[in-house]
């Protein structure tokens, strides 16, 4: 479990891509209150950390030290296993949706700031699939990662903000979980390429075979606070995984784009989705 508090940085990689200027733009509140940009984020992101974190680190002291037989022997059924899996899967939920928030928060404030250090792809894929491990037991969910080994040794180290990176690839690990029905399967697969100037970067691909999404809800996807919904049909394959508040995609769209990247989205409804990040590697 890699619940890290956000870090102060002071690096920053790559001004918003639509002329530096915070996301959506910055806008002073009505007189009397406080302007986003005046907003102690750092210590109301600290506050809320907090409980949250120990929450889940209980959570986790009562799935780990325990397994099925020594819950039987202290009385505690299966029933109330699963009860404490569906809780801990909860807060899983709820700490993506206080990052993304935040996130949005800081961005809109013009307070988000991006740090630049030397990040190993695959460190940063595992803890991004262990923050969701869970929710994807919870839904019966099979996560692979797929690293083809030929993969060059300058595509499997990144110069990027490590954490916001995390945030990006656990977006979209959030929201193919949430779409896919019970028993499917999501993959992050990693590929080469060539940026600009043939630079080199690489490519993590999150593949689901989920419900997919609507051709008419396509154009919308990224934009903050929208929730597509499933195609007709699907609702109910889903048992109710597809919630939230519709911060996903337009978040990783931000991060991606603040990291000097390109995301897309391919999608068949009835078939899944592939979300493609491009992101520069270490040069």
């Amino acid at each position: 479990m890699n619940q890290e508090p956000e870090k102060a940085s002071h690096d920053t990689l790559a001004s918003d891509q639509r002329g530096g200027q915070p996301y959506h733009g910055q806008e002073t509140a009505e007189s009397g209150r406080l302007a986003l940009s005046q907003l102690p984020l750092a210590l109301i992101a600290h506050e809320l950390r907090a409980p949250l974190n120990r929450i889940n680190g209980f959570l986790d002291l009562l799935l780990t030290e325990e397994g099925p037989a020594e819950a039987e022997e202290e009385g505690r059924s299966q029933e109330q296993r699963h009860y404490l899996q569906r809780a801990r899967a909860s807060g899983e939920q709820l700490y993506i949706l206080l990052e993304n928030l935040l996130c949005l928060l800081r961005a809109t404030g013009g307070q988000l700031r991006l740090s630049s250090q030397r990040v190993l792809l695959e460190e940063l894929i595992d803890s991004a699939i262990e923050e969701l491990e869970h929710t994807a037991r919870l839904r019966r969910l099979q996560v692979e990662k797929r690293l083809p080994p030929d993969l060059p040794e300058e595509c499997r180290r990144l110069r990027t903000d490590g954490q916001r990176a995390r945030q990006v690839v656990r977006n979209l690990l959030a929201n193919a979980l949430a779409y896919t029905p019970p028993g499917g399967q999501v993959t992050v697969e990693v590929a080469e390429t060539r940026l600009s100037a043939g630079r080199p970067g690489v490519v993590l691909s999150i593949c689901d075979s989920g419900v997919g999404i609507r051709p008419e809800a396509l154009p919308h996807i990224f934009e903050p606070f929208y929730r597509a919904e499933p195609p007709p049909g699907s609702e109910q394959l889903l048992e109710g995984g597809a919630s939230g508040l519709g911060l996903g995609l337009s978040v990783a769209r931000l991060l991606v784009d603040q990291l000097g990247g390109t995301i897309l989205v391919q999608s068949t409804p009835g078939s899944g989705t592939t979300v493609s990040v491009t992101l520069p590697t270490l040069t």
